[in-house]
């Protein structure tokens, strides 16, 4: 196992297009929480002592809904990357509040963002589908309405190709309401990209195979259908993946999943001890699971 030396590249757009970056060496706390389910994923950052003029710029307003503020976090190792541009990115959305407050000896600025929070909130869709149109094209047109958000795999199972539109009508309605008639909780959003994935469906990542060489924790724990499991801090996991698990403690867990839910949680510092753990959740199914390309 190769993960020495954590690192992260911070980059946040203001409201009024400022472009801001902190690194190392300022060290940072995390809490992210991701799930493949349409609601909207989470991070808590809080970064320690920056500059007056930077926390100022930070700042951003609760209230103000529908002002849009971007962050994007990278993290890794750098025994694993070269240099911050090949680091994966963890977190991508919009800033709901960002303040900054002395704690101790300590300036404390906190940010709270939502990956996917701002279309939810603020996409809607007026639009008329016609009778006999690709079914699959018109999804598109409501997929294309979320702001900000990038299509990636939508399953052939979901909205299948040849499915047709079976009669004239007129849509006027949030997205996030469309899309869940319409997929029910099929569908998610992760760095800002949507994806429909059926039960027995997945994606295709990086890194695949989860055991004690690449950082795995303790034992895994089962409840039905579902298995939690802990590991060093690992950033290349995508929402939705296959992975592949296997655990020396306890081999009845061992085979292959769908990764529904993951957890970074820890602190990124050249100076401040403490730890960064990834907590997963997968998915065994009924079936053998197929890649969505």
């Amino acid at each position: 196992m190769e993960k020495f030396g954590r690192i992260y590249d911070l980059r946040i757009t203001t409201k009024g297009g400022d472009n801001i970056t902190v690194q190392l060496p300022f060290a940072i706390d995390i809490d992210i929480t991701k799930s493949a389910l349409p609601t909207a994923n989470c991070l808590q950052i809080k970064i320690y002592n920056l500059p007056r003029n930077i926390r100022d710029r930070l700042r951003f307003d609760i209230s103000a809904i529908s002002d849009r503020q971007e962050l994007a976090l990278k993290a890794g190792y750098q025994s694993l990357h070269k240099n911050l541009n090949d680091l994966p990115m963890i977190f991508m959305g919009s800033i709901k509040y960002a303040f900054s407050e002395r704690v101790g000896t300590d300036w404390v600025t906190t940010i709270e963002c939502y990956d996917g929070g701002f279309a939810i909130a603020n996409s809607e869709i007026n639009d008329s589908f016609k009778a006999g149109e690709n079914y699959r094209y018109s999804m598109d047109k409501v997929f294309s309405k979320l702001e900000g958000i990038r299509k990636g795999r939508i399953s052939k199972k979901l909205i299948p190709e040849g499915d047709k539109v079976l009669r004239d009508q007129s849509v006027k309605s949030k997205v996030f309401d469309l899309l869940n008639q319409n997929l029910g909780t099929k569908w998610f959003i992760d760095n800002e990209i949507v994806n429909a994935l059926d039960d027995d469906e997945a994606l295709d990542g990086i890194f695949k195979y989860v055991n004690v060489d690449t950082g795995l924790i303790g034992t895994p724990v089962r409840s039905e259908t579902l298995i939690d499991f802990s590991m060093i801090f690992e950033p290349r996991l995508l929402l939705g993946q296959l992975i592949n698990l296997k655990s020396i403690t306890d081999p009845a867990f061992n085979g292959t999943y769908k990764l529904i839910s993951i957890k970074h949680r820890g602190t990124i510092s050249n100076a401040k001890a403490g730890q960064l753990i990834t907590t997963c959740r997968v998915f065994k199914g009924t079936g053998k699971l197929e890649v969505v390309k």
